[in-house]
């Protein structure tokens, strides 16, 4: 019995001293999940929840082929600079960073370093990140070390328009190095108390045309382009926009899935644009409305209100509402019901008084009203053996009852009505 607790005392010993307090200490690389090459980035190893930190002593490794570390530059936690030396093997893609405080420790998040890498090549690289931490009393700190998969891509997918505009004016969302091109799926975000879009044409890829189909919902365009497996650079869509008011906005690319003519996932690099709106336009209208209940039932009235449309210099002189179940109205605020449970595409045309129109598109989905489920027996205190008469009193107020399903309670059923 001796052995045993002199042999356990020994390994408790042994065993590496932590801080209690720096549980749960989380070391992480924050940086953008794709560039280009010929692009410089930051990598900031970030550090969450230290306590008592004093020193540390790590590797990052990286794709040397994709990627080169050009400078390194000291960390900060809230707000206190923490110095480091470092060594590059750019042969390898190593970076090793040391770090020494020298004083008493400290406490909170921030980042340990910040790393400007070069992007020199196409691929991909995982950067990997593992060492060590310790505080001031030199006992070792525990964490989690957690590395980022960056992509490199020269496939760029880019928002081209003028910097600077006096009312409508074209963007166009181009792509450039691209093989075998298939199809783009993709959001177009814009503030839309600044800009309405007009129009959408087709782009041209390789000299083969582009066809796009699109939906305009509140700030976004939802855009799919389809190709034919040409390649190059050229224009995936051109967009007109009109503008509402003086002010600087942006364009932004959103939700990208590529795709070339095998289905399979092509990288794109996306850069968007910002642009300086001198003036407004003058021209077209702004079609928009609401309707309630917003989740109707196929027994409801849903009523359709365009009051948010409007026209900056002019006024609305016409409604045309389509209904998508084939009927269509006049009115500025009509109310609809529809026939049977579904998605509809509702779409309001309105034009000005210019002879200008635009038009904007929602899906409402209709649900149906589910039947009712009610029945009576007799007699009402029956015993056994007596024969239960069951009536269906069931009902449905948007149709007709079809099947009845019985579950008597004692491993029998039945489809009869009664």
């Amino acid at each position: 019995m001796k052995k045993i607790i002199l042999a356990f005392a020994l390994l408790l010993l042994l065993l590496p001293q932590y801080s209690e307090s720096s549980q749960g200490v989380n070391v992480s690389i924050h940086a953008q999940s794709i560039t280009t090459p010929g692009n410089d980035f930051y990598v900031y190893v970030m550090v969450e929840n230290i306590t008592d930190f004093n020193a540390a002593d790590y590797l990052i490794t990286y794709n040397s082929s994709v990627f080169a570390v050009s400078e390194v530059c000291n960390g900060s936690i809230e707000g206190i600079s923490i110095p480091l030396n470092f060594s590059v093997n750019s042969t390898e893609g190593v970076c090793r960073i040391v770090q020494h405080m020298g004083v008493e420790g400290i406490s909170g998040t921030g980042y340990l370093a910040k790393i400007l890498f070069s992007c020199i090549g196409e691929g991909s690289s995982y950067l990997n990140i593992q060492g060590n931490l310790s505080d001031a009393e030199g006992n070792s700190i525990p964490a989690t070390w957690s590395g980022k998969e960056i992509l490199s891509t020269s496939t760029i997918l880019r928002v081209e328009m003028p910097s600077q505009v006096s009312g409508d004016f074209n963007a166009s969302i181009s792509i450039y190095n691209v093989r075998d091109f298939g199809s783009v799926n993709m959001t177009i975000i814009y503030n839309d108390s600044f800009l309405y879009p007009e129009e959408v044409e087709n782009g041209l890829l390789g000299g083969a045309e582009i066809n796009v189909s699109y939906s305009i919902g509140e700030g976004r365009l939802s855009l799919v382009g389809v190709g034919s497996g040409a390649g190059g650079s050229g224009c995936i869509a051109k967009i007109k926009f009109g503008t509402k008011r003086v002010g600087i906005t942006a364009i932004n690319i959103t939700d990208v899935t590529i795709s070339n003519y095998s289905s399979f996932r092509i990288n794109a690099f996306i850069e968007n644009k910002s642009v300086f709106i001198e003036s407004e336009s003058t021209g077209y209208p702004v079609a928009d409305f609401i309707w309630t209940p917003l989740q109707p039932k196929d027994t409801d009235e849903v009523k359709f209100n365009s009051s948010s449309s409007y026209d900056i210099n002019g006024f609305i002189v016409n409604w045309t509402w389509n209904f998508g179940d084939g009927n269509v109205s006049y009115e500025q605020n009509p109310s609809h019901q529809y026939a049977d449970d579904g998605t509809y595409n509702v779409t309001l045309t309105v034009r000005d008084n210019d002879g200008y129109a635009s038009n904007i598109s929602y899906h409402i989905s209709v649900s149906n009203v589910e039947p009712s489920a009610h029945f009576t027996f007799s007699p009402l205190n029956p015993s056994e053996g007596d024969t239960i008469y069951f009536s269906d009193m069931s009902s449905d107020s948007d149709g007709s009852v079809i099947n009845w399903t019985w579950n008597f309670g004692d491993g029998n059923v039945s489809y009869e009505q009664n």
